[in-house]
């Protein structure tokens, strides 16, 4: 197969042999590659970052709540929970995921079982950022002034109404713009499970990449689309806490 190196000149005509034996690209033929990435591949957002958070969601209120209990016990399992996952690699907990849970569990149930790549991509990234958002969970409970908690105790409530009515809602206002940059984070990260055959952008425009043989394009055209919804992301979210911290909401 004869390599096509892409290079669209204004004073050379597209499609013409160059010196070196290969020809130049016409605009046609880069319409027709995009399409096919978008179109014939459906290629679309990640679709596990919906699934990736709930998951870490529900695990990072659950840890950063028992980060906050005056009972030792919780609070030594759930820092330990927290500073494994948020010290080891998303790489790491995306092979150990794919290919070593299916391992252990084969052993203990005693029967061969696999994982698909997208549910161990979803186990993986959701055990990677709940980590990191019960840090943020934890912090953001403890930034609530104690004199709520006491003037609520004042007036006979317990303890699980001033965390549901009192503690908790002003707690989530104060996380909102961390956790928002932790969904951006989560989307970047994403990028990498195409490694364990999740098919997502960058799987796609690699199996593209292997018929057309035009890397220049196809992975400038996805470094381009992540880059564009990464920078919308954030500067929507610098907005939008700047609004909450007018209002003093955060």
């Amino acid at each position: 197969m004869k390599k096509i190196d892409i290079h669209v000149h204004s004073t050379v005509r597209p499609g013409v042999l160059r010196p070196n034996g290969t020809t130049y690209a016409t605009p046609e033929e880069l319409r027709g590659i995009y399409d096919r990435l978008g179109v014939e591949r459906g290629v679309n957002l990640p679709s596990c970052i919906p699934e990736c958070s709930y998951h870490f969601i529900t695990n990072e209120e659950a840890i950063g709540l028992a980060r906050t209990s005056t009972n030792r016990l919780f609070r030594m399992l759930s820092a330990g929970y927290a500073e494994l996952f948020r010290n080891t690699p998303e790489y790491v907990l995306l092979i150990w995921a794919y290919y070593v849970l299916p391992l252990i569990l084969s052993r203990l149930l005693a029967q061969k079982l696999s994982i698909s790549p997208t549910p161990a991509a979803i186990l993986a990234l959701g055990f990677a950022y709940s980590g990191f958002m019960s840090e943020t969970v934890r912090t953001g409970l403890l930034a609530v002034p104690i004199g709520h908690s006491e003037a609520a105790m004042a007036l006979g409530m317990s303890r699980f109404d001033i965390l549901r009515r009192i503690v908790f809602p002003q707690g989530l206002r104060r996380i909102l713009p961390d956790a928002l940059n932790q969904y951006v984070s989560l989307f970047k990260a994403t990028s990498i499970v195409s490694l364990i055959a999740v098919e997502d952008i960058m799987y796609q425009v690699a199996m593209i990449n292997v018929e057309e043989m035009r890397p220049l394009p196809l992975y400038t055209g996805a470094a381009l689309l992540y880059c564009a919804i990464v920078i919308a992301a954030s500067q929507t979210i610098q907005v939008l806490t700047r609004r909450w911290r007018e209002r003093g909401w955060a």
